[in-house]
C-alpha cells in the first residue's frame, strides 16, 4: 500500500555528498584528483562512488578511465577514453588519458597504437611531461615500435593445468616452459613488469632477438641497456602461449652475491593473460583454472605493469606493490614517514643487501619485528622486515611497501585474480 509517508532515507542519500563536502571542503574533482595523483587508488573509487551525480559527464568518464585502467579494465578504460576526448578538454587532462590509454594497449599487447600515442605525447604534449616521464616514454618507445607489427600475445587455456613448482637455491619457485623440444625452469614473478631471458639463454631457446637496444630499470633502481626479443610459442603445462615478449639482458646483469643468476623469468604480461593463478606453497604447485573465479574481496590494482594490494596495517588501509617473485616483504620510505618518531625510537638504521634484474645494491635499512598485517581478511605477522629508507625507484616513493612470498606463504594458497581484481587465501 503506497503512503505519503516522507522518505528519509532517500532524503539522507541525497543529502551525504553534501554533508562530506561541508567536512571536507574540497570539491568532488579536487577531492578525486588529489587521491589519484597520491596513487591512493582505493580511495579514489570509493569516492567515485560518493560524488558520481556531483561530477560533470567529462569528468565522469575522465576519472573512470583512470580507475579502470587501474583496476585492470584496459577495454572499458579505452573506451571512456575516446568519450572522454570529445569533450572540450585542456591539454593537462588529454595528456593525462593519452598517457592511460598508451597503458591500456600496452597492457593489451596493442603495441601498433601504443606506437601511435607515444609518438603524439612525444609530438603535440611534451611540455606537459616532467623530464622523467618524457625520457621514460621515449625509451620505452622504442621497445613498442619494434613490437609495432608482431601480432599480440595469446593464450589457449583449454581446461583446467596445474604445473609443479620448485624453489630455486635462493628460494624463488621456479616453473618448467617449454620452447618446442627444449624445456627449462624459469621465475614465475607477478612482479617482473615484462617476461624476461639472458642473451645466452635467448640464443638458445631460439627467441628472436629485434635489432633496437632501451634501458630497464631493475628492482633497486639499476638501469641496464637491454634488447627485447619474441618466442613464437611457449608452453606451460597444457597451456599454449604464443607471441611472447621478453626482455633481453646481457648475462652479466643477471648474477647475484657472484653465485647466483636469473636467466629466466615469466612475468607479469603473460600471467595478467592466464585470469587467475592459485600457487600452493603447500603442495608446490601452479593452478590455473579454466575460468577464472569471482570473490566478495576487491584488494587487487595495477600502476602501470605493476600489481597492487590493499592491506590493513593498524587499523588503516595501506597500498603495497606485490610480488611473488620476491622471497620477503620490505617497507618503502613511506612506511616510515608515517611511523618514523616510533620507528626511530625502537630501531637502528643499518645496510642491507637486495638484488633485482639488473645486478645489487647496498641499501640503508632499518629491521622491523612482528609487523602485522590484515591481508584479504585473514592475519599475518612476519618477523623481520626490511624498511628501506631511502627512494630507489617510483613504486618506493608512492606505495608503503612490497608483499612477498612470506606473507602469502602462510597460507596454503594464494588465489591472485587478474579479472575480478582480487587476492584471496585458502
Amino acid at each position: 500500500m503506497k503512503t505519503n509517508r516522507p522518505n528519509y532515507l532517500k532524503r539522507f542519500a541525497l543529502l551525504f555528498p553534501i554533508l562530506i563536502l561541508a567536512i571536507f571542503p574540497q570539491t568532488p574533482d579536487a577531492n578525486i584528483q588529489s587521491l589519484i595523483d597520491r596513487k591512493e587508488y582505493f580511495k579514489a573509487k570509493d569516492s567515485l562512488v560518493v560524488y558520481a551525480e556531483m561530477l560533470s559527464v567529462e569528468k565522469s568518464l575522465y576519472f573512470g578511465a583512470i580507475l579502470d585502467n587501474v583496476f585492470n579494465r584496459p577495454n572499458i578504460s579505452n573506451e571512456k577514453i575516446r568519450h572522454c576526448l570529445e569533450f572540450q578538454l585542456s591539454d593537462t587532462l588529454v595528456a593525462e588519458l593519452l598517457k592511460t590509454k598508451l597503458n591500456n594497449d600496452i597492457r593489451m599487447n596493442d603495441f601498433k597504437a601504443a606506437t601511435a600515442v607515444t609518438d603524439t605525447l612525444l609530438n603535440r604534449y611534451i611540455a606537459l611531461l616532467d623530464s622523467v616521464t618524457r625520457t621514460d616514454i621515449a625509451n620505452d618507445g622504442i621497445a613498442w615500435r619494434a613490437l609495432a607489427s608482431n601480432p599480440s600475445t595469446t593464450v589457449d587455456i583449454s581446461r583446467e593445468t596445474t604445473i609443479s613448482m620448485k624453489k630455486d637455491i635462493v628460494g624463488l619457485l621456479r616453473i618448467p616452459v617449454r620452447f618446442e623440444k627444449k624445456n627449462m625452469k624459469f621465475v614465475f614473478d607477478t612482479g617482473a613488469n615484462l617476461s624476461l631471458v639472458s642473451e645466452k639463454t635467448a640464443r638458445k631457446l631460439g627467441v628472436k632477438v629485434l635489432p633496437i637496444e632501451f634501458h630497464v630499470q631493475g628492482a633497486t633502481g639499476r638501469v641496464v641497456k637491454s634488447k627485447i626479443g619474441v618466442a613464437d610459442e611457449i608452453r606451460l603445462g597444457d597451456i599454449v602461449v604464443k607471441n611472447v615478449v621478453f626482455i633481453v639482458m646481457p648475462d652479466k646483469e643477471l648474477r647475484f652475491l657472484g653465485f647466483y643468476k636469473i636467466n629466466e623469468i615469466i612475468g607479469f604480461p603473460v600471467i595478467n593473460q592466464l585470469k587467475e593463478i592459485r600457487l600452493n606453497y603447500a603442495e608446490n604447485t601452479l593452478t590455473i583454472p579454466a575460468a577464472p573465479t569471482n570473490s566478495e574481496e576487491k584488494n587487487f590494482a595495477m600502476e602501470g605493469l605493476m600489481p597492487l594490494i590493499e592491506i590493513g596495517h593498524r587499523n588503516e588501509w595501506l597500498v603495497f606493490t606485490f610480488d611473488t617473485g620476491a622471497n620477503s616483504t620490505s617497507l618503502y620510505p613511506k612506511y616510515y614517514e608515517k611511523y618514523a618518531a616510533e620507528i626511530d625510537s625502537t630501531y637502528k638504521l643499518g645496510n642491507i643487501i637486495s638484488g633485482s634484474a639488473g645486478g645489487m645494491e647496498k641499501n640503508r635499512a632499518y629491521k622491523l619485528t612482528n609487523v602485522q598485517m590484515r591481508i584479504a581478511g585473514r592475519d599475518v605477522v612476519l618477523p623481520e622486515v626490511s624498511l628501506l629508507k631511502d627512494v630507489q625507484t617510483e613504486h618506493s616513493k608512492y606505495f608503503f611497501g612490497n608483499l612477498g612470498q612470506d606473507a602469502i606463504k602462510q597460507f596454503k594458497t594464494v588465489i591472485i585474480n587478474f579479472d575480478k581484481m582480487f587476492v584471496a587465501f585458502e
